[in-house]
């Protein structure tokens, strides 16, 4: 098949969105000939360029780098950037579609409904996603957040209540997309909701590119390493690691890492310092993807108590290398975690919550073998289910459904 595959986002040393991009094209192409859109500024182009050079199914790729002026290319612009790059995208398909038998147009990134695009004008069967966007912070842990942000969130609460309804292209690409994969279940259950649509398909945005078994793990007699990696954002909710972390016994020996930077950076730096346990914790702002194999391989287990999430690139990364993961029973984090390799802890309240994710953290110390079983279960789960050749595998199998019901133009 020919295929379109709009993916802004596409490098093959990132995580996140341009991951995702990246993924989507190196297993799709190995089924179909591929015409990839996707910006060309932050690195990508070269990265990706370099990257197709030695892939043995090269021949199948047709690189379509847009870029946008240097006038908005600043991280503040970043929506007017994608709106503009959105536009370019959809004459570049025009022209692509108008001296190529194209059978379909597959939009992957950027994974959120709040960014449609216009190819829905065209005469193509879409493919949309996995996308999400429907994904909120429960009432009841707005005291894990500040005032500020609290307004936040209720602003953005607000923004896509009144997005869902009068977005036109929202309703264009719902409406005219031959199948919408859908992140989690909040994103599924609005546009069933709201656009009464049938060919939504539950299928986590995120995957994993391998299952690291380079060596096995070690634990250290009485003592624990805890990882975290993301952005330190509000909604990320390190706070809550903290009190956690405040209420463990004083005799428990243990130690925390932390990857990532963000605008939170400095002041949970700060509130750290203020602690009794601030010796116990290392902040390591940003750390390049390729490094954070090595400090997965360090952790015991990885701590992910984010308030809001489609699902989280960094629990799978954890879970293929075999590390048990704490998580709040929420959003997408629920549809990768079961008991079998990790923790869920439920969010009735903030004050349950601290205590919870603080006597998860303990069980994990006192019992190895259970984090070594854990890590054992969490690596199988993401090698059965999870890994970008299987979701390639997968997505083909869709591709040709469609072209055999003849939706197909």
């Amino acid at each position: 098949m020919n295929i379109i595959l709009s993916s802004y986002g596409c490098h093959p040393n990132r995580g996140s969105e341009s991951g995702v991009g990246w993924n989507w094209l190196f297993e799709l192409s190995k089924y179909n000939k591929v015409w990839v859109i996707f910006y060309k500024g932050q690195g990508q182009y070269e990265a990706v360029s370099k990257a197709v050079d030695i892939l043995p199914q090269k021949e199948n790729i047709h690189l379509v780098p847009l870029d946008v002026s240097f006038l908005f290319r600043i991280k503040k612009l970043f929506r007017l950037r994608y709106e503009i790059w959105q536009i370019k995208a959809y004459f570049n398909a025009k022209k692509i579609i108008r001296l190529n038998k194209i059978d379909l147009i597959h939009q992957v990134t950027i994974a959120s409904w709040w960014f449609t695009g216009y190819y829905y004008l065209l005469k193509k069967p879409i493919v949309w996603g996995p996308i999400s966007g429907g994904q909120s912070i429960p009432k009841q842990l707005y005291s894990f957040l500040r005032k500020r942000d609290i307004f936040y969130e209720i602003l953005r609460k607000i923004i896509v209540f009144i997005f869902l309804r009068i977005s036109f292209s929202l309703k264009q690409n719902i409406k005219k997309s031959r199948l919408i994969f859908v992140a989690n279940e909040a994103t599924e259950l609005q546009i069933k909701r709201l656009f009464k649509s049938t060919n939504c398909i539950r299928m986590i945005e995120i995957g994993a590119k391998c299952i690291c078994m380079n060596k096995l793990k070690y634990f250290e007699e009485n003592r624990l390493k805890i990882l975290w990696s993301g952005l330190l954002i509000p909604r990320k909710n390190f706070g809550l690691l903290l009190k956690s972390l405040e209420k463990l016994p004083h005799e428990m020996n243990w130690e925390l890492k932390v990857a990532g930077g963000g605008r939170m950076l400095n002041y949970l730096k700060e509130r750290t310092l203020k602690t009794k346990i601030n010796s116990k914790i290392t902040f390591l702002d940003n750390i390049s993807y390729s490094k954070m194999t090595e400090l997965y391989e360090w952790a015991d287990i990885f701590v992910f108590p984010s308030l809001r999430e489609a699902s989280g690139t960094v629990i799978l990364e954890a879970m293929s290398h075999g590390v048990p993961v704490i998580a709040l029973d929420l959003n997408g984090a629920k549809n990768i975690i079961d008991p079998s390799c990790g923790i869920l802890i439920d969010t009735t309240n903030s004050q349950q919550i601290i205590d919870d994710f603080s006597k998860a953290i303990i069980k994990l110390y006192e019992n190895p073998q259970l984090r070594l079983d854990m890590g054992n279960k969490a690596r199988k789960k993401v090698e059965e289910n999870f890994l970008w050749e299987i979701r390639g595998k997968i997505m083909q199998k869709y591709y040709e459904t469609i072209k055999r019901n003849n939706l197909i133009v």
